[in-house]
């Protein structure tokens, strides 16, 4: 059994038709760990800043345009998840920038 220690904080806010969301969660260093078989390895302890940034467009007739940029990881941390089968091989990815366009009918 894991236990996955974590803290953070959900911003979000909105001006007109502008949509801001802001996500901060930072993961502890693991102190319980699995025993049964092996001695399991304590990931470190990362942070993950995750920004969404988004303008709604009513001007469509028969439904909303919405236009987002979305930034995952933008600390650019090693992060590696205590539960994971693949933490020894391979991390989250790093910085992730994405933008694209909604249409809600």
């Amino acid at each position: 059994m894991v236990i996955i220690c974590r803290f953070g904080f959900n911003l979000e806010g909105n001006i007109q038709n502008f949509s801001i969301n802001i996500g901060f969660d930072h993961y502890l260093k693991q102190k319980y760990l699995g025993k049964n078989i092996n001695p399991e390895l304590p990931m470190p302890a990362f942070s993950l800043l995750n920004v969404r940034v988004s303008y709604k467009d009513d001007s469509l007739g028969i439904g909303n345009l919405e236009y987002y940029i979305v930034g995952n990881n933008l600390l650019n941390s090693e992060a590696r998840l205590q539960n994971s089968q693949l933490k020894f091989l391979s991390p989250l990815p790093g910085i992730n920038i994405s933008a694209g366009i909604k249409i809600t009918i």
